[in-house]
């Protein structure tokens, strides 16, 4: 988080997608995301349709999502402008 430093593992509740590249990409498409600064586009790792990953800059998505952090039970909203990065599980094709 930032501001903290702290890394905080667990889950994404109740999001579907990411608004990333002006399209809605949906959580399994998703590697990672890092915001390198407030004004900076962040870096998207995306999995294409052909199962590579690419790189790409895009604006870092705007608003709220809830987290609920590895052994807690409540989920607790967070912003994306408080995320300097989200690393999503890794998934086997």
């Amino acid at each position: 988080m930032a501001g903290t430093g702290e890394v905080k593992r667990g889950r994404i509740g109740a999001v579907t997608c990411l608004d990333l590249l002006d399209d809605c990409w949906p959580l399994a498409r998703i590697a990672r995301l890092v915001a390198p600064g407030a004004d900076a586009g962040a870096m998207a790792w995306l999995y294409g349709d052909d199962g590579e990953v690419v790189v790409r800059t895009t604006a870092m998505p705007t608003g709220t999502f809830t987290f609920t952090p590895s052994g807690a039970t409540a989920a607790i909203p967070l912003s994306f402008a408080d995320i300097a990065e989200i690393m999503f599980a890794v998934r086997s094709r």
